[in-house]
């Protein structure tokens, strides 16, 4: 029979209103190393779980049914496959005012564990598993009674593609290999493990006999498996051979989810039962995969479903789909250690760790600034400021100490950081044997960079550049004169038509998306319609050449200017009127930039390289450098 099995136990509703409700005492997320990410079916939330306090410290309310979540492997995001109700099921469950059309994706902070996407995918199709590639850059869900697999790009929240299945394959579980080359998916329908090659679309099936819920593969790469249903089993597959084995559960009900160990050597087991007529279990299976035998047989709660482990290997987290609770155990003595009330039904399960892993990046102490094209501020640390230079990326540090990130000495224009990431820049420019680098990104505070594309007519060398602090997919940069936009990350653009002549600096609104501004030869200029249309900002400063122009991350009325007419001024209007400031320093600053984390910190540098830094929002100023 045709049926998820996520509508088998309770209510689908359609996800009309999300919100993120902290519980009356939560715990303080920015201080936790680990959280368990779970999806309660029928009491429509994400549950998020401190697992050393033991404390549901978030929960993230939906108006629909979530089934599976999975943690991005970068850590950023968390993913939700979320099904929206028919019309007889909302009557059956009295809650006509849940009824909704779209199944949807759904994308988390694992930040601030706030839904920040919602992405249709469509009606009917019933989502069951998702995952990521291993580099968080695409997004796979299945569709178990569409025949499905729908492909998301991960980074811009688009749908890309959908991959056609055989009829009756009903894909409900899904893996992929270390590589990020082969899809496994569990097949209730064609009674086998598919396998995907994500590339060319390539399917085979390796036939079990037997309805599949869910697949593993280890991450050495060298075993799949599948958790076979009704025969009460765990199909191992070998990856190099293709071979296929089977390891009988000792009086299991009805295998559903499982999870191999970091070491590749055991795989944990969740015994659910409870569906398609059967015995709800207790059970969780520990298998030798090398010996394809049981080694530990554990007792969690009633209708072990989901599992999950953490990065060490140290502890096993399991959802009881039937006592609505979850289950930690320690895979040393194999004995459930805690047991977590969550609500009812919850489902799949996944794991967020903070990364404490030391900073890679690479300083070399350096004598001078050398032309600068830039500057920008720590998003954490305010003592700490960027400089985009003619030899490299430098960093100031606490005033006094000046060193060259990385190994690069290109020329670097355009330079701005990412509002929400410490570690993300953004460039372009060209090295010093000539040429232009076209626009690029680094994602580990400047060690590295990669080139995301060329632009128009490029590769483009932008010699100003703005990245929208509400949305980073929104870039603008202007090249020969003319203003490219980019609304996916830099991948593509589209030249701008009607914009101001003779433009000087970029900056994006830090509340408005739509909104970015320009300062020119002939004053400011502002767009709200995300560069289609342009104004003139300010009257003031109609004629003034405007040479610098900041805007206040954390309030964005507050801006500051520099110009031939007014020198450095500030405007508390978000720059319609301006006022000159009397302690500005006697020089004519190029570059000025606010802190984000204490916005009273400014910081400017002038046509001599000497940085200047303010501690009252540009009243007064000290040189530092």
């Amino acid at each position: 029979m045709k049926k998820t099995l996520s509508l088998l136990l309770g209510t689908a509703l359609f996800l009309s209103a999300c919100q993120t409700k902290p519980l009356d005492e939560p715990q303080e997320e920015s201080s936790l190393d680990k959280k368990i990410y779970v999806a309660v079916e029928n009491d429509n939330q994400v549950a998020v779980v401190d697992p050393v306090s033991g404390l549901v410290t978030t929960r993230i309310e939906l108006s629909g049914m979530p089934h599976n979540v999975q943690v991005s492997p970068d850590g950023e995001t968390v993913w939700v496959t979320v099904n929206a109700m028919e019309e007889d099921e909302a009557e059956m469950h009295g809650n006509d005012d849940a009824l909704g059309t779209e199944d949807q994706l759904i994308v988390i902070s694992t930040k601030t564990d706030e839904i920040i996407q919602q992405i249709d995918l469509g009606a009917d199709l019933h989502l069951a598993h998702v995952v990521l590639s291993p580099n968080s850059a695409w997004a796979y869900a299945n569709a178990q009674e569409a025949n499905k697999v729908f492909v998301v790009n991960a980074q811009t929240y688009t749908f890309e593609k959908t991959i056609e299945l055989p009829e009756d394959a009903e894909p409900h579980g899904l893996r992929i290999d270390p590589q990020g080359d082969l899809a496994y998916l569990a097949l209730m329908g064609a009674k086998g493990m598919g396998i995907l090659n994500l590339e060319t679309e390539a399917f085979e099936i390796v036939d079990f006999g037997d309805a599949v819920v869910q697949t593993g593969i280890t991450p050495d790469g060298k075993y799949a498996f599948a958790s076979l249903y009704s025969t009460k089993q765990l199909g191992i597959y070998n990856v190099e051979t293709k071979e296929t084995s089977t390891v009988l559960l000792p009086d299991a009900k009805g295998p559903v989810q499982v999870y191999p160990t970091p070491d590749s050597r055991y795989a944990y087991v969740a015994d659910q039962g409870y569906y398609f007529d059967q015995p709800t279990s207790d059970k969780v299976y520990k298998i030798d995969l090398e010996s394809k035998e049981v080694v530990a047989t554990i007792i969690a709660g009633e209708g072990p479903h989901g599992v999950a482990l953490s990065s060490d290997g140290s502890e096993a987290y399991i959802t009881n789909i039937v006592s609505g609770d979850l289950s930690i155990i320690d895979t040393k003595t194999d004995q459930v250690i805690k047991t977590i009330d969550i609500g009812e039904a919850p489902n799949g399960v996944s794991v967020w760790e903070r990364d404490i892993s030391e900073p890679s990046v690479s300083l070399t102490p350096v004598d001078s600034i050398s032309h600068p094209h830039g500057i920008a501020v720590d998003l954490e640390d305010s003592n700490k400021v960027y400089i985009a230079t003619h030899e490299g990326l430098l960093l100031l540090q606490d005033e006094k100490d000046l060193y060259r990130i990385g190994e690069t000495t290109n020329d670097l224009m355009g330079f701005t950081i990412d509002a929400k990431d410490p570690t993300t820049f953004y460039i372009s420019g060209h090295p010093s044997y000539g040429g232009n680098i076209g626009f690029q990104k680094t994602m580990d505070g400047g060690e590295t960079w990669q080139k995301i594309s060329d632009g128009i007519n490029g590769p483009v060398d932008f010699h100003t550049m703005t990245v929208s602090p509400i949305d980073s997919n929104t870039v603008y940069g202007l090249f020969s004169g003319q203003i490219q936009k980019s609304t996916d990350g830099g991948t593509s653009w589209t030249l701008l038509n009607n914009q101001p002549e003779k433009i000087i600096a970029l900056v994006a609104d830090v509340v408005d998306a739509k909104t970015v501004y320009v300062s020119t030869q002939q004053g400011i200029w502002v767009s709200t319609d995300g560069g289609e249309n342009w104004n003139e900002l300010s009257g003031q400063l109609k004629s003034s050449v405007v040479i610098s122009l900041s805007q206040n991350p954390k309030d964005g009325a507050q801006m500051l200017s520099f110009s031939d007419t007014l020198g450095l001024a500030s405007s508390s209007d978000g720059g319609k009127t301006w006022a000159s400031l009397a302690g500005a320093p006697n020089a004519v600053l190029y570059f000025i930039a606010f802190s984000a984390s204490n916005p009273e910190t400014v910081y400017a540098i002038d046509e001599n390289n000497q940085i200047y830094k303010s501690e009252d929002s540009g009243l007064t100023w000290e040189k530092i450098y």
